[in-house]
């Protein structure tokens, strides 16, 4: 793969590429004629990059992490450097931080975003998809082959309309804990827990049924069906009574 290309999806829950001239409501003209991707850069030409990531915010514990991937990215370019930083404001307002940054006319090149903003960051935000910079095959490239490839459902997560937009960089791996105990007296079998999220809505009622307690929400930093009786994630593992699995997909 070219610096250009590697450059261009170093990192980036959505590595949204940001255009230098964008304006919020500047919408993306999914039907113009693609922009040709960026020359490849010559071994001695400096390129500097702006990073913004929340994996940066006060109390985020990656940030040894993102240090890591930083270096190792400028030691493998050393005619590029990057620069992280976290975004302005509380980690609610991710996408916020980099419109005041565009309509301020320095926005970061490179913005960690998520998923469920991706139609609004598309149409409102002014950004350049990344397969504009790199080019479309580079960037199917980068997720497909070599020794690490995405998973094809998590290959088009920055996908819209059939534009790549983005680069999918952090995945969360949610945990269902649920009380053994409370499942028996359900007359569920707590040696085989549920596997779909229909099932857990399916074990939550009969549960809520057989204990006389509506089944109810409730999260740490996703939403996802509580088996109502089960032990929190603040619990841990080791919690009696409690089983930890992965959750079902």
């Amino acid at each position: 793969m070219s610096r250009t290309t590697r450059a261009a999806v170093a990192a980036a829950l959505l590595a949204v590429t940001l255009a230098a001239c964008g304006v919020p409501g500047a919408a993306v003209d999914s039907g113009a004629a693609p922009a040709a991707p960026v020359p490849e850069l010559a071994p001695d030409q400096q390129v500097s990059i702006v990073w913004e990531t929340y994996n940066l915010s006060a109390g985020a514990v990656h940030a040894e992490t993102v240090n890591e991937l930083v270096a190792g990215f400028e030691a493998q370019h050393p005619n590029i450097d990057v620069t992280p930083q976290p975004p302005q404001g509380t980690t609610t307002e991710l996408v916020g931080s980099v419109q005041r940054q565009v309509v301020a006319g320095n926005p970061p090149d490179v913005a960690q975003l998520t998923f469920s903003d991706l139609r609004y960051i598309a149409s409102d935000l002014g950004v350049t998809p990344v397969e504009q910079v790199a080019g479309r095959d580079a960037v199917q490239e980068h997720l497909t082959a070599g020794p690490h490839p995405y998973h094809p459902r998590a290959a088009v997560l920055a996908d819209l309309d059939g534009v790549t937009y983005g680069v999918p960089y952090v995945f969360s791996t949610p945990v269902l804990f649920y009380n053994a105990d409370v499942f028996r007296a359900a007359g569920l079998d707590p040696e085989r827990p549920p596997s779909t999220w229909t099932e857990v809505q399916a074990a939550a009622e009969r549960i809520g049924a057989a204990t006389e307690r509506p089944a109810s929400t409730w999260a740490a930093s996703t939403p996802c069906p509580r088996v109502t009786g089960a032990c929190r994630a603040s619990s841990g593992p080791t919690a009696a009574g409690c089983s930890p699995r992965t959750a079902p997909r």
